[in-house]
């Protein structure tokens, strides 16, 4: 399991209504993850979720303006069914290249 450092590390937590294999399998299927992943305007294009420790975690998604906004990443540790966590570079900003884990 990764160790949570609270310097440094962002955990967000949410409660669902569902079985942690349902929620499992809206990430791990793309038409299920389309549904739910992005806020209203915002559409997901594309996705290829492995969840698997070191699996390939890709997304693109496009806002509203037309814009593709493509991430790649990794799932770092995943735990069937119960939890799971990525690292994504995400598209650079004025230059900058930037990641999130």
């Amino acid at each position: 399991m990764t160790t949570f450092d609270p310097e440094r590390d962002l955990r967000i937590e949410q409660f669902i209504k569902a079985s942690p294999e349902t929620i499992w399998r809206c990430w791990q299927e793309p038409e299920l993850f389309k549904q739910w992943f992005t806020p209203p305007g915002v559409e997901v294009t594309e996705v290829v979720n492995d969840v698997r420790s070191g699996g390939r975690a890709y997304v693109v998604m496009k806002l509203p303006d037309g814009t593709l906004m493509p991430s790649e990443g990794c799932f770092l540790h995943a735990e069937y069914p119960t939890c799971w966590s990525t690292g994504m570079r995400l598209p650079p900003i004025g230059g900058q290249e930037r990641t999130l884990s």
